[in-house]
């Protein structure tokens, strides 16, 4: 083969997992999987936020940053009961219409709960129950 120069091989450790392995001088993880652990064991709180914004991108159409702007508008508190307390995992949910998807707040642990099994039907049956008892 003459005329091609091949680059040249060494044999390294890993920077995350320090199992050996052979390749280009600039290369310092074995693997993408080793470099993405990397990057979020040194990184977490970016990490953290890159997969938040991709899971809200995803499922409600919304970004990192409009939730944030939500939460302002909403003063820091649950669109319906009005707690700062999220409870839960430590964050508000999104509520969205599961038939259109438009995000209409959002909300604490136990009003996302509640707003999950109450239909407007069983909401008004409720009313009228509690009213019955002279409660509300």
């Amino acid at each position: 083969m003459a005329g091609i120069s091949l680059p040249h091989v060494q044999h390294e450790a890993c920077r995350y997992c320090g199992e050996p392995f052979t390749g280009h001088p600039q290369k310092k993880f074995c693997s993408a999987a080793c470099k993405a652990k990397k990057y979020r064991k040194t990184n977490p709180e970016a990490s953290r936020n890159s997969i938040r914004n991709c899971l809200y991108k995803r499922e409600y159409g919304i970004t990192l940053e409009d939730y944030d702007l939500m939460l302002i508008e909403q003063e820091g508190k649950c669109a319906v009961c009005g707690s700062d307390d999220p409870k839960g995992k430590g964050r508000f949910h999104v509520d969205h219409d599961h038939d259109t998807g438009k995000v209409r707040g959002l909300l604490c642990h136990y009003c996302n709960i509640a707003e999950g099994y109450l239909s407007t039907k069983a909401c008004a049956q409720l009313m009228r129950y509690k009213l019955k008892w002279g409660g509300v």
